[in-house]
């Protein structure tokens, strides 16, 4: 690791650095989530690169070397995006978003210590696979892509399943019919290559994450829900499971009929009244705008709220499409987790969900 050393007589100037900086990532985080889906928005691509193009102005302004090169080399990249020479893509998104983490990190050091350690063939490497990027041919670009996340966020695992961490989980499935519907959910996964091992990483999530609240819900009214929905979920037409892009009004609803199939199947059962609500519930918005009944915060189950979180969770680390297959950087989750609490998902439920993910996904 190299060391950076700042001059202490200019720190009046990297605090205002610092402030303009937190406003441009701000900027750059919503353009982002805003062109998710929306990819083709010139307004918000020239946005992005407009605060991106303005953190490498004042990283220079300032003094800054060690990371400008870089941040012009994804300038550059963004220039291209924003031209629609280059389409923009979520590797492009979490591109972005890691390095300018890594900036932030870097400023912050700079003020706080008035020097900042830092990796300088880590950041020489990524420069150069970045400004290869304009030049590059679709399949090398999405490589290129995805060595630099990489670099930068190394838990980041493209088209690869997860292996589970342990399998104590798996004492749940004593229970009869438990074992019956995750059998079902397992053959379920087979309907989309892209949802391998999804059943089990839901389940050991939330009941790591069931853990941690206070109070919990019953560990089998949560499982059953997960199971249900799954194999729910695999009978929805293969053309709607595979499509690229927005859903139009009709594949809108026949996506959402999957909790009347989810909750009738626990309704067969004649047990799991819990998790029957639980699914009838999990896509209602805390603001009141979520469906089938338009629920708010109080009128909603608190597992309802917890298997929000973790299949919005599930479905933005591990894509819950054919176009969205990737492992998306924790970084990302988080982000978008906590934009949408307070409207989408409960603040109070988001709480323990963000210990758990310290805890035993983060290491921390």
């Amino acid at each position: 690791m190299a060391t950076f050393y700042y001059k202490s007589d200019r720190l009046d100037i990297l605090d205002d650095l610092l402030e303009d900086f937190r406003e441009s990532v701000d900027v750059s985080e919503q353009s982002i989530l805003e062109l998710e889906s929306d990819p083709g928005n010139v307004p918000l691509l020239r946005q992005l690169f407009r605060s991106v193009h303005t953190t490498k102005g004042n990283l220079a302004i300032v003094g800054l070397s060690p990371m400008v090169d870089v941040v012009q080399a994804l300038e550059d990249v963004l220039d291209q995006v924003r031209q629609q020479e280059i389409p923009f893509t979520a590797l492009v998104g979490d591109l972005t978003l890691l390095l300018l983490d890594e900036v932030k990190g870097f400023i912050q050091n700079c003020y706080q210590s008035q020097q900042a350690e830092w990796d300088a063939p880590l950041i020489e490497k990524l420069t150069g696979l970045i400004t290869r990027l304009p030049g590059a041919k679709p399949d090398e670009r999405d490589s290129l892509l995805k060595q630099a996340t990489r670099l930068l966020d190394p838990t980041v695992i493209i088209d690869e399943p997860e292996k589970p961490v342990d399998d104590s989980w798996m004492t749940i499935l004593q229970d009869d019919d438990l074992s019956f519907l995750f059998e079902l959910a397992k053959l379920s996964e087979h309907r989309a290559r892209f949802w391998n091992g999804r059943t089990e990483r839901l389940i050991r999530l939330m009941l790591e994450y069931n853990r941690c609240a206070t109070p919990g819900i019953a560990d089998e009214e949560l499982v059953a829900a997960i199971l249900a929905h799954d194999i729910a979920m695999a009978f929805t037409p293969l053309a709607i499971i595979n499509k690229e892009g927005r859903l139009n009004p009709l594949e809108t609803e026949r996506i959402r009929h999957h909790i009347n199939v989810a909750t009738g199947l626990l309704e067969h059962l004649h047990r799991f009244e819990e998790g029957k609500t639980i699914l009838e519930q999990h896509h209602e918005f805390v603001n009141g705008e979520g469906y089938p009944n338009g629920l708010t915060d109080g009128e909603i189950s608190s597992g309802a709220k917890m298997l929000a979180i973790v299949h919005a969770f599930e479905s933005i680390s591990h894509g819950q499409t054919a176009f969205t297959q990737t492992r998306r950087p924790m970084a990302r989750a988080i982000l978008e987790l906590s934009s949408n609490t307070g409207t989408q998902f409960s603040e109070r439920w988001m709480a323990p969900f963000q210990q758990v993910l310290q805890q035993s996904w983060l290491g921390e």
